[in-house]
Parts: C-alpha cells; sequence; structure tokens
C-alpha cells in the first residue's frame, strides 16, 4: 500500500514476547519456517531487525530499506536515528545474504527480484544514509552551522538519480540537522542562542532593525518616519508615548455640532455588542432648543431632527455636551450637562455600556 496512502483494518492487541533477539544473529523455526535475524538496533527504529528466510532465499529489510529515502529525524518527533549505523548494517546484510538472496522484500512498497538488481538495491540506499552521515560531519568540521549544512549540501548526482531513495517521505535538509543534532546538540557556537528570544519577541527585533535600516535609507522624510516608527513599536510597543489624556477634550470637539455629535456617538457604541438592542429615545437639546428622535435599531444609532416619539422608550433633557459625555462615558460632562431622564432609567447605562475603546496609539506593525 506505499507509504501513507491507507491505514491497516483490524484489532489491535498486545501479546508479550517469548524470546528476545540480543546477539547479531540469531537463527530460530517460527512455525516451520526458518529464519535468521540480524539485530540492528540504533536504525529505523531503536530496536530494528532484518530476516533472512533461507528455504524461499527472501530477505526481509523491515524499514531499512524502503524505497524511499527514510527518516533520521521524523517529523513527528522522535529519538535521533544513526546514520552510520544504519548504512553499516545494510552493507553487514548484503555481505551475509547478498550473494544467495533472490527477492528482497520491506514494510512499505513492493519486492525487489533478482541478485543483481537487490544488491545494487542495497549498495544505493546503504550509500545515501553514508553519505548524509560522512558529509555532514565534514561540513561540521569546517565550521558550518545546521541551516548553512542543509542549504550546503547536495547528494552525488548519480545517487540523486536513483528514484528509489529520493526524497518521497525523509528529506535530505532534515536528516542533515539530525546528523547534527545527534553530534553536535542544540548549540550551534553562536552565543546569541545562549539565551536566545522567545520567536515573537526574536523576529520582533530582527524585523525592527530592518526598518530601522530602511528608513536610515529613505530619502523622503514621510518614509523615513515611518520606517523609524514602526521599528520603535517592534522594540517599545505603544505604551512610551505621550499621554494624549492631559489636554481633556479639547475646545474642537466641544464645538462639535449636534448632528456631529450624535454621529460621533453612533461611531463609539459597539453595534455587534448591541446588536440585540433596538430602542426609541426622544432627546430635547435644551441649549439649542431643537428636538431629535434617536433610534436604536439592532444596535444602530439613527437620528431624525424635529421628529418626536409619543411613546418613547426613555426622554433625555440635555444640552450638547451631554451627547459627547456619552460617547465617552464622562460622567463629569453627564453630569454638568444632562438635566433629566424620564422613562428607561437605564438607557444611559445601555449607551455606555457598550462603548468601543479608541487607542490614540494603535498598532501599525503588530497586529
Amino acid at each position: 500500500m506505499g507509504i501513507g496512502l491507507t491505514t491497516s483494518n483490524g484489532t489491535t492487541a498486545y501479546i508479550s514476547p517469548t524470546f528476545e533477539v540480543t546477539d547479531n544473529l540469531f537463527e530460530t523455526t517460527v512455525d516451520g519456517v526458518k529464519m535468521i535475524f540480524q539485530f540492528t538496533p540504533g536504525t529505523e527504529s531503536p530496536a530494528e531487525m532484518n530476516t533472512y528466510l533461507p528455504e524461499y532465499k527472501a530477505l526481509w529489510m523491515a524499514e531499512n530499506c524502503t524505497r524511499t529515502m527514510h527518516n533520521i529525524y521524523t517529523l513527528r518527533g522522535a529519538e535521533i536515528r544513526d546514520a552510520n549505523a544504519w548504512a553499516r548494517y545494510i552493507m553487514e546484510v548484503k555481505d551475509l545474504f547478498g550473494n544467495d538472496a533472490e527477492v528482497i522484500l520491506q514494510s512499505h512498497n513492493w519486492p525487489h527480484w533478482g541478485k543483481e538488481v537487490i544488491n545494487k538495491y542495497l549498495l544505493n540506499t546503504a550509500a545515501v544514509y553514508k553519505f548524509i552521515h560522512t558529509q555532514t560531519l565534514q561540513y561540521i568540521n569546517e565550521g558550518y552551522t545546521e541551516t548553512e549544512i542543509a542549504h550546503k549540501i547536495e547528494l552525488p548526482n548519480d545517487l540523486e538519480k536513483v528514484w528509489y531513495t529520493r526524497q518521497y517521505y525523509g528529506t535530505l535538509k532534515h536528516n542533515v540537522k539530525a546528523v547534527y543534532q545527534k553530534y553536535m546538540g542544540w548549540y550551534d557556537a553562536n552565543p546569541i542562542h545562549l539565551d536566545e528570544l522567545e520567536p515573537p519577541e526574536y523576529a520582533r527585533y530582527l524585523c525592527a532593525d530592518a526598518l530601522e535600516q530602511l528608513g536610515y535609507q529613505a530619502e523622503s522624510g514621510a518614509w523615513r518616519n515611518a520606517y523609524l516608527n514602526a521599528a520603535y513599536e517592534l522594540r517599545h510597543g505603544t505604551d512610551y508615548y505621550p499621554d494624549t489624556s492631559v489636554g481633556g477634550t479639547g475646545a474642537y470637539t466641544l464645538g462639535m455640532s449636534t448632528k456631529t455629535m450624535l454621529d460621533y456617538l453612533g461611531i463609539c457604541m459597539d453595534a455587534k455588542a448591541m446588536e440585540k438592542e433596538n430602542l426609541v429615545i426622544n432627546m430635547e437639546v435644551t441649549d439649542e432648543n431643537t428636538k431629535y428622535l434617536l433610534r436604536i435599531h439592532n444596535g444602530v444609532l439613527l437620528y431624525s431632527k424635529e421628529s418626536w416619539s409619543y411613546n418613547p422608550d426613555a426622554t433625555i433633557r440635555t444640552s450638547r455636551t451631554g451627547i459627547l459625555g456619552i460617547a465617552l462615558n464622562n460622567q463629569k460632562l453627564m453630569d454638568a450637562s444632562i438635566e433629566s431622564v424620564s422613562g428607561d432609567e437605564d438607557v444611559l447605562k445601555i449607551l455606555t455600556g457598550n462603548l468601543a475603546e479608541f487607542n490614540p496609539y494603535f498598532n501599525i506593525v503588530e497586529p
């Protein structure tokens, strides 16, 4: 069934071993079939075995040969495998049974037939794992890191063309990193990795460095400021900018027209959070002697001037600044401006309890 095309069906159970194979070669008979086990620890599995069936001249390679480049390191996570031992055991089994075997089988994919094909198959497979091992160690001794080796290494041209050792499952890049990890561990001799930042912080500072350099190189002052502002945010966040609340609401906000204040109130109200709210509100603006009919329709604020409802949910008498007080949830402004609320006394809580928060210093680089 190849690799990964389907999974086997049936029940799952456990049968305790009746004997253990501890010798390099172990010969026994199972259900009348003579078997010679070759113990190959540390290869595709910590406790792997190849098996030769002399009466059938059949060589079972388990997963030490699988018609693909296998994993020295599995992406799912497992103990690193020994590529050097893997190659050595394949050559050992070739010497032991290669002259006699007429068919070779493995856990995945179809058999190989014929002595010449079998021996070439074993030789090429062993060579691939040995090359990964020795070439990686060579580059390590030349001072390259695992990432550099993964980008530098290439299989010999003839081995690259062998289809049954192609990278259909394992890959050269991550297998090289496995060999590096086995011998060198995680430390690549670069001291910046001794106490490494977490990935988001690490990426943040790298991006900040790049943006800073782009800013220094920009001829446009606007571009320079944009790049450097983004770099500052990545390094420091937005908490260290000047506090804009010091100046209060400002004369320009108090000078807004009533319609502009109502429009602003609609912007401040979180319509999604209020989507179940449906209210009719009469609003009398006392300092300009006008009336407005406000409708909260599925959380959306709509209004019309000089309209009035004879059966509202609430009536609010206020000066213009009271509208701004509601929009800002500024109790001081509301106390000074709102003269009365009749009907549903919770109407102000409904309006001020679902306001969006507008941080004057929003993120421009980070999410």
